[in-house]
């Protein structure tokens, strides 16, 4: 009985071996698949990062990281993507181990990964980064036959303890998962407490190659029965145990009731052979129940030699399946992310076919009134038709705006737009929209119609966001109502908050179109009639108002036919003065000696002739080295400086600039194609009162010269 019952143990505890190693190889498949997407072979570190942060999360890991051929580590999803990392190979404490407790920080699994090229799973260790026990699974990237990359997934004792207390398999049973080392990293009960310790059997079972059995004392001093198994794939190990005195006290009941049946004759024999029958008959019920139900096998009754073989069998075919199911779902996973892929890819070729055709729009009347005005000047006609340079202004407008939702539709979905906030008037937002929409509405020979209180409506907010947001939803009424129809703006208070409605009269907006509105890149058509666009405006414009912690409804136009796209905001606190609604643009009170530097001849031309109109002394140049001596002769009130120009960029031009005798009273504005608010960041820190994003508008450059 004692053989059968060693035996049961050491399968009990091979199979745990096993599922441990099924644990630690999904994650590495995980890693694997990491290496895999298409932001990591672009090198998209933000996108890599937004994606492996998901990874992490779904799949329990502390934190997923990555490091180069040199050991240096290049990324971690505890930190954003350009952040100082540690290099565990050059830390001093790596390696250290003081007494019987886990080394700190240790490298030697992600150098061994660099050396082999093969995957592998680190020990117990305390991070360096993560400041806690953690185990690493480390895989590698290999490039041209050379290891590129090590991908590293980082999980605390936490995992393994779950898989002890989720699997059914292993549910209620005492058991101990360890590393190489013997230090525990998982346990049936006070894994929290215990994780990191070395099992109390290490001495017997370091002596011992893949499986045995033998007795001890749990960290509690319970004595027991345990049996071992070690990985040969991974190096860890398991106990499985069962208390010692429960079983002694079973195995001198079997002897008892064997001594009073041998004593009590043929008849207590013949009442013994029925009861064994009876349990041999419960414990193969038993087991066909539980097989039945594709439940672990448990045996309820008597445990023999041949039922515990069964007993290992049915465990090994529910093994069998559970593999064959994790197999499956893994196909699907792969099916499903496949499907995803070439999803992404139809979109993206959607996008592409949307952009260019809405980018030759404008470019198209841009490039014929240019041949226009040649042939007039072939022709020796000087004159300017003031048609042509409407048309110019309206389609090279168009352009900026197609550049510039482009540009916020990035920033919003890397999280890079930051809010200006203050007290302002909705009121004022609203009238500032209405001032970007008339032109559009006169010329479809539109009526816009205001509705305002009296009272202000105050929120915090940024009120060039929100007149976006606002211009967004109007320019939207404009392409879809018809000519001579009419749009309502409306501002009203109501339930305790603030709202601002546009309503239109158009045709009105299906039902089951209704749910993807406010997704990118979706475009309503007008039947017999292009709205043009790129489907990006609702979608700015409802994100635009999420930052501000509102919301974006639509619905049917309440005063009747067309549609109403309804913004709602928190109000803000009584306040005594009302945020002014922005700054007027004005002219200089005097005229200014401007020193405007750009590479491109064209552009300094131009920008220069509009300044000398102005009645400003403008002269230019097209290298840093010219800026600085043309600075020294005319002592500029303001520079307008170009940044990314070969050789002297505008970031050291800049600081000699500010260098110079009078350098400390010149306003230097940047004027450049770089937007983003790191670009930004980068002007102010070298010496750049203003940074202006290229097209500039001629009202934000006069507030720029008046400096406001």
């Amino acid at each position: 009985q004692r053989e059968a019952f060693e035996k049961s143990l050491v399968q009990t505890a091979l199979a745990l071996s096993v599922a441990v190693d099924r644990e630690l190889y999904t994650h590495r498949v995980m890693l694997e698949t990491l290496a895999q997407s298409q932001a990591f072979r672009k090198q998209d570190m933000e996108g890599f990062y937004e994606f492996a942060t998901r990874t992490a999360e779904q799949h329990g890991a502390f934190f997923i990281s990555l490091f180069d051929s040199e050991g240096r580590q290049v990324f971690n999803t505890l930190r954003r993507p350009g952040e100082t990392l540690p290099t565990p190979f050059k830390d001093p404490r790596a390696g250290e181990q003081q007494g019987d407790v886990p080394p700190y920080g240790d490298p030697t699994y992600l150098r061994r990964v660099l050396e082999t090229g093969e995957a592998n799973n680190s020990d117990l260790t305390y991070g360096i980064v993560a400041q806690r026990l953690i185990f690493t699974v480390n895989v590698p990237v290999i490039e041209r036959g050379k290891v590129r990359y090590v991908l590293n997934a980082a999980f605390e004792p936490q995992v393994m303890t779950r898989l002890l207390q989720q699997n059914p398999e292993f549910q209620g049973v005492p058991a101990v998962i360890f590393d190489r080392r013997g230090f525990i990293v998982g346990r049936w009960k006070d894994a929290e407490k215990f994780a990191g310790r070395r099992v109390t059997a290490w001495p017997d079972i370091s002596q011992h190659e893949l499986s045995g059995v033998g007795t001890g004392r749990t960290l509690e001093g319970v004595e027991v029965h345990f049996s071992f198994a070690r990985s040969s794939a991974t190096g860890w190990g398991v106990n499985v145990g069962v208390e010692r005195k429960a079983l002694e006290q079973a195995m001198t009941d079997t002897w008892q009731v064997g001594g009073t049946l041998a004593a009590g004759g043929l008849l207590l024999g013949l009442l013994f052979a029925l009861s064994l029958a009876a349990r041999l008959r419960a414990s193969i019920t038993s087991l066909a129940a539980s097989a039945a139900a594709n439940q672990p096998p448990r045996v309820k009754g008597l445990r023999t030699r041949e039922i515990a073989q069964l007993e290992a069998a049915l465990a090994a075919a529910a093994a069998s399946r559970r593999a064959e199911a994790h197999a499956r779902e893994s196909r699907l996973v792969a099916e499903a992310r496949e499907a995803e892929s070439a999803d992404a890819s139809r979109m993206k070729d959607r996008a592409i076919a949307v952009l260019s055709h809405e980018l030759r729009n404008p470019l198209a009347p841009i490039r014929s009134g240019i041949e226009l005005l040649r042939l007039m000047r072939r022709r020796g006609d000087t004159s300017m038709p003031e048609q042509v340079l409407d048309m110019l202004d309206r389609q090279s407008a168009q352009l900026t705006r197609l550049v510039n939702d482009l540009l916020d539709v990035s920033r919003i979905s890397s999280g890079r737009v930051s809010l200006q906030r203050s007290r302002i008037d909705l009121r004022a937002v609203a009238e500032h929209a209405l001032e970007s929409a008339l032109p559009g509405a006169q010329a479809r020979r539109q009526l816009l119609v205001r509705r305002l209180p009296a009272a202000p409506v105050i929120v915090d907010g940024d009120f060039a966001r929100l007149s976006q947001a606002t211009s967004n939803l109007l320019d939207n009424a404009v392409k879809f109502t018809p000519e001579e129809g009419t749009i309502t703006l409306v501002v009203r208070v109501a339930a305790g908050m603030a709202r601002l409605a546009v309503r239109d009269t158009g045709r009105g907006i299906d039902v089951a179109q209704r749910p993807a509105l406010f997704n990118a890149l979706v475009r309503l058509e007008e039947p017999h009639r292009s709205t043009g666009g790129l489907g990006l405006g609702l979608s700015i414009a409802k994100a635009l108002v999420d930052l501000h912690g509102g919301t974006i409804e639509m619905r049917d136009n309440p005063e009747g036919r067309g549609s109403e796209f309804e913004l709602s905001l928190p109000l803000a606190g009584a306040d005594e003065s009302t945020a002014a609604a922005g700054d007027a643009a004005s002219r200089p009170a005097r005229p200014l000696r401007v020193l405007l530097v750009d590479d491109n001849a064209d552009a300094a031309r131009t920008l220069a002739d509009v300044l000398r109109s102005d009645g400003h002394e403008t002269r230019y140049a097209m290298s840093g080295a010219s800026a600085l001596e043309l600075a020294a002769e005319l002592k500029p009130d303001v520079v307008l400086l170009d940044i990314g120009m070969p050789g002297m960029d505008g970031y050291e031009l800049a600081r000699r600039l500010r260098a110079m005798a009078n350098g400390a009273a010149i306003r230097l504005v940047a004027v450049t194609g770089w937007g983003r608010d790191a670009d930004r960041e980068r002007s102010r820190e070298a010496g750049f009162d203003l940074h202006l994003v290229k097209p500039v508008d001629p009202a934000e450059l006069a507030r720029a010269l008046a400096g406001r």
